[in-house]
Formats: C-alpha cells, sequence, structure tokens
C-alpha cells in the first residue's frame, strides 16, 4: 500500500517510515519460518513451492494496494455526482418496507 500510494497518490514517505515497513517484512517472514516445521528439510525440497508462493504473495499484495490506493485516488479526485451520493448514502439506511403498512389492531 505504501509503495501505491508513493507511485499512484505522489505521497512522501519518510525513511523511517521505509525501515519500519521493511522491519515488519521481515519480522513476519521470521516468524513464519520458525513456525514451519524442520524449515531446512522443506526448504530443499520444495524450494520451486516456496518461490511460487512467494511469487503469489506478493501479487496478492500488489493487486490489493493497487486497488486500494486506486479507489482512493478516484473518490478524491472524482467530481461529487448526484448519483454517487445517493448510492454512497443508500447503503447507510435502512431497507424500505415490504407489504402493507401495519394495521391498527381494532378496539
Amino acid at each position: 500500500v505504501a509503495l501505491m500510494s508513493v507511485l499512484l497518490l505522489g505521497r512522501r514517505l519518510e525513511v523511517y517510515k521505509w525501515v519500519s515497513i521493511a522491519g515488519l517484512g521481515v519480522g513476519v517472514g521470521m516468524v513464519q519460518i520458525a513456525k514451519a516445521p524442520d524449515a531446512r528439510s522443506k526448504m530443499v525440497a520444495g524450494t520451486d513451492d516456496l518461490i511460487i508462493g512467494l511469487m503469489f504473495a506478493i501479487a496478492a499484495a500488489f493487486c490489493s494496494g493497487f486497488a486500494g490506493v486506486y479507489f482512493e485516488k478516484m473518490i478524491k479526485t472524482a467530481e461529487p455526482r448526484r448519483e454517487n451520493t445517493n448510492s454512497v448514502n443508500s447503503v447507510h439506511s435502512p431497507p424500505p418496507p415490504r407489504g402493507p403498512p401495519p394495521q391498527k389492531p381494532p378496539r
């Protein structure tokens, strides 16, 4: 997401933020490797699977970051149109009632 924000939105991130993101990635990788049972034998036997899995994980993160940042860009740069505003507001409203209105019981 940070990389997409820089590329698509033109934001500028400070060095300490990039270092934090890299540290987070390294930490998650270390935890995943430590949790794997007998990690060395799996690394040697399934190197192709590891590389393919890593490529798919990177591709998924790229697509997810792109989608989120692109949506943010469209929301911030688009003119507010009546149709868009109504559709966004309708998401937060209750559904319309179905059927005839309730009748009062006779007295």
